[in-house]
């Protein structure tokens, strides 16, 4: 309590008092600012219902990621002020030091009163304590949001995935079956396959924590995925849709972005009126439009699969039987053609299993 400006020899209150020049009236005065400042320290604390002794946080390194939590948008009604301001800032929602280390996903962004923070996954950690400093929390931008919601895997319980979430650059939220093998190696395949879909990855973290990430959740919803389009049971799997009576618990799963020759648009009326009324005494393009929908039902009746082979002139409208039947399926991209190798002929066959396999020219 002694002033700053006491003369150098004074150490106590009697050598203040014997050295100052104002005696026992300095004395008076530090002990007077000395109660009026734990009178206000007293009110302060009575006012705002503190403690008088407040333990310090714990801080501790936790060996493992303890879990995933999705912050989604708040359902609590925001208080107002009495004079009508802007609600009040939440609380960080990062966890706290002993609630980590931890993901923590943001659908939106969050204005808190450490600041704003973009939506996305976050890798919530701690700094590496040292001897003269404990450790401190971080929080470390992966990607945006994308979140885990299933467990995939096949009938025969092999090709394990991860049904994944997300929501592009400019869209609404899409879903995939992400192929856990894609995790090998430094997981580059998987990076490209998310940028080309819309997901925003930090270059750098992204490379070591997304593939933590994906493996450290479990969730406990199981899906069984099929690998080509065609019959699962007792579903149709398309690569945008599952048809049948237990559709939610099938998926298609594949880890490559394409798939775009199964696509729809139009109308059923329209179809009926553009195509299948120009079969009506043309028994060619009855025939081809007959053909496109045999697929799904050979395995329903136990039937091996078969072809038509049209053979004519240029330009007496072969092409246009076949895109004709292509429309069931989807558009000008659904055909192939005849010139492929060996090899790529079988990954198109695969590609339209229990559909209609369409080759154009052969010469």
């Amino acid at each position: 309590m002694l002033p700053p400006d006491r003369p150098d020899k004074a150490t106590d209150f009697n050598d203040l008092h014997q050295l100052a020049g104002g005696g026992l009236d300095a004395v008076q005065f530090c002990f007077a600012g000395a109660i009026e400042s734990i009178s206000y320290f007293a009110s302060y604390a009575s006012d705002t219902g503190a403690d008088s002794h407040i333990d310090p946080e714990p801080m501790q390194t936790v060996a493992t990621v303890q879990s995933v939590t999705d912050r989604t948008e708040s359902t609590a009604t925001p208080e107002t002020t009495e004079c009508g301001g802007a609600p009040p800032l939440s609380a960080s929602p990062f966890p706290h030091m002993d609630g980590r280390p931890r993901y923590v996903v943001l659908d939106e962004w969050a204005k808190a009163v450490d600041g704003n923070h973009r939506p996305g996954v976050y890798y919530c950690g701690l700094t590496a304590g040292k001897k003269d400093s404990p450790p401190e929390p971080f929080d470390a931008w992966i990607c945006s949001p994308l979140h885990i919601d299933a467990v995939t895997f096949d009938g025969q319980s092999n090709n394990f995935g991860r049904l994944l979430r997300f929501k592009p650059t400019v869209g609404k939220w899409r879903e995939w079956a992400m192929p856990m093998e894609l995790l090998a190696g430094d997981g580059a395949q998987l990076r490209g396959e998310l940028l080309a879909m819309g997901v925003e990855l930090d270059p750098y973290k992204a490379r070591q924590q997304l593939p933590h990430y994906l493996q450290n959740e479990h969730p406990k919803r199981p899906i069984h995925c099929a690998l080509q389009v065609g019959w699962c049971g007792d579903s149709f799997v398309l690569p945008d849709a599952v048809i049948g009576p237990k559709s939610a618990g099938v998926i298609f799963q594949s880890g490559e972005l394409g798939h775009e020759e199964h696509t729809q648009a139009g109308t059923l009326a329209g179809w009926r009126e553009g195509i299948a009324a120009k079969g009506v005494g043309n028994p060619l393009l009855m025939l081809a439009v007959s053909a496109s929908f045999a697929g799904p039902l050979l395995q329903r009746c136990n039937s091996e699969g078969g072809g038509f082979h049209v053979v004519g002139d240029s330009s007496t409208g072969k092409t246009t039987l076949i895109e004709a039947a292509c429309a069931t399926w989807g558009g000008p991209g659904f055909k192939r053609s005849w010139r492929a190798t060996a090899n790529g002929m079988e990954g198109a066959a695969a590609m339209f299993n229990d559909c209609l396999l369409a080759l154009d020219e052969i010469s």
